[in-house]
């Protein structure tokens, strides 16, 4: 029973097996069926007919479809349709690397199955070479356009169809030079100044570092001989509060539950009768003192972002800026039970931190100002 029980699940893994692989050619999806019948037949020696045949069937109508496709696309001779006739091949040559290992394919009741191969490695070249050459021309009238009519976007484009020029074709004359230079087109130079005319004498912390792709910034005008917009921060005014500090003292108490040895009238140790200390609860009023010590200062900074185009002088944002810092520490110091504090004191700092100098609370306000410029920056220059 068993046995017959298991041959009639291995027949109906078999034949479902099969199923499957006739529903992907059935659906269109010949590579996949190709793929799972590929891994069917794989290591068998007596190789079923129905796989065999679905094999066959599944590379007879994908290859007739590929070429089918590849002759629509050679009349439009585009950088795009050799690009893609350029994957149809790779793709052909990858499920023909499939199937070599199986040839020549025999079933095991004697049926043959052919597959028409074809040497497709020429193919492959001669559409990457015109794919290439394609794009390549194309770039070059984009860059052209670009350069004449000071289009960065299109210049950006130009500099895509360049990369996808030199993915087929590495070796395309001064292919390095069109892609920077398009590149640098695309990009925009952002010249930076920056200006503390509260305290002049400091200077910044740290550059701008919100450079990305097509957006470059300079903090030095001999960095380059033209520059696309010039951004100006300036802080005009800085407010400090005085220091701060306030001091509060609590007082709390509570009574405490603990345990002590209890002791007989002679004052020793009291047991019990298996020798064990007897304990006793008591009960006791304990207190704390807490003082509070808070530390706060600020400064307020006022100051101005504004984008100009470098070549007209046009105005294209003027924001101001206003930006606090606020430092703030607090401290408990405890004298008596500390079992007495709700857990807040309890967890809380016991060393008050020192005021920061005027100079260190500048310098952070300065840092604060740099990141709301950035934003700024990258709101209006892409």
């Amino acid at each position: 029973m068993k046995r017959i029980l298991y041959t009639t699940l291995l027949s109906c893994f078999i034949l479902g097996s099969c199923a499957n692989v006739q529903k992907l050619v059935d659906q269109g999806n010949y590579d996949e069926a190709i793929n799972l019948a590929a891994r069917k037949l794989s290591g068998k020696k007596n190789k079923k007919t129905q796989h065999v045949k679905a094999l066959e069937l599944a590379f007879i109508k994908v290859m007739s479809r590929d070429l089918e496709r590849i002759r629509y696309l050679s009349s439009k001779n585009s950088a795009d349709s050799w690009a893609e006739t350029y994957w149809i091949y790779h793709g052909v040559h990858k499920r023909q690397e499939t199937i070599a290992p199986f040839l020549p394919l025999i079933s095991k009741d004697g049926y043959v199955a052919h597959f028409k191969m074809i040497n497709v490695s020429i193919d492959i070249a001669n559409a990457a070479k015109k794919a290439g050459k394609l794009y390549y021309t194309e770039a070059k009238e984009q860059l052209s356009t670009a350069e004449l009519k000071n289009d960065k976007v299109l210049a950006r484009r130009a500099s895509r169809t360049f990369e996808q020029a030199g993915s087929f074709n590495p070796r395309l004359e001064d292919l390095e030079f069109y892609i920077i230079q398009s590149i640098d087109l695309g990009t925009n130079h952002v010249l930076i100044e920056t200006q503390n005319e509260f305290l002049p004498e400091l200077n910044w912390i740290r550059k701008t570092q919100s450079n990305n792709r097509w957006t470059k910034h300079y903090h030095n005008p001999s960095d380059r001989t033209s520059y696309d917009f010039v951004a100006t921060l300036r802080i005009q005014d800085v407010a400090l509060s005085p220091e701060q500090e306030v001091i509060n003292r609590e007082f709390y108490s509570k009574e405490i539950e603990s345990w002590r040895d209890s002791t007989n009238s002679d004052g020793s140790t009291a047991t019990d009768t298996l020798g064990n200390v007897i304990q006793e609860k008591i009960i006791e009023l304990r207190e704390a003192q807490v003082t509070q010590i808070e530390r706060t200062k600020s400064i307020v900074l006022n100051g101005s972002a504004d984008i100009t185009e470098a070549r007209s002088g046009k105005s294209i944002i003027s924001e101001q800026l206003q930006l606090s810092i606020d430092f703030y520490s607090e401290a408990y110091r405890v004298k008596g039970d500390q079992r007495t504090l709700p857990e807040q004191i309890r967890n809380s700092r016991r060393q008050i931190e020192n005021f920061p100098s005027d100079i260190d609370l500048i310098l952070q306000g300065q840092e604060e100002m740099i990141v709301a410029y950035e934003n700024i920056l990258n709101r209006y220059i892409d």
